[in-house]
């Protein structure tokens, strides 16, 4: 799918170009128009792919966040039907039973 995807964008875009007249952007040799030409048209092309891209980034977490609670119940529904242990744990005690902790290191008597 990301291959048919990308393909398309780069026919889309290469479409673009091929039919959008730039000469308007320029002006009738003016340095100023000519450096706002040059400034709209990194914009279009550079900054708006950008913010379009940043945006769907912002979507698909706003998604998730909402997907949240029944993505959580859908991935212990999996680990229980694979044989996974999925009641809680207290992790305050790391060591099993039967384990001692380690102990502190001593300091060593100064000469």
């Amino acid at each position: 799918m990301k291959g048919i995807a990308g393909l398309s964008a780069i026919l889309t875009f290469s479409t673009f170009l091929t039919t959008v007249d730039f000469s308007g952007f320029f002006g009738e040799g003016e340095p100023f128009m000519m450096v706002f030409g040059v400034l709209i048209i990194v914009v279009f092309f550079g900054g708006i792919p950008f913010l379009t891209a940043f945006s769907y980034v912002l979507l698909a977490g706003e998604v998730m966040e909402m997907c949240v609670d029944s993505n959580t119940q859908k991935l212990y529904n999996t680990m229980e039907k694979n044989g996974y242990d999925i009641r809680p744990r207290d992790i305050t005690n790391i060591y099993p039973s039967g384990s001692e902790p380690p102990k502190p290191k001593e300091p060593e008597p100064e000469e």
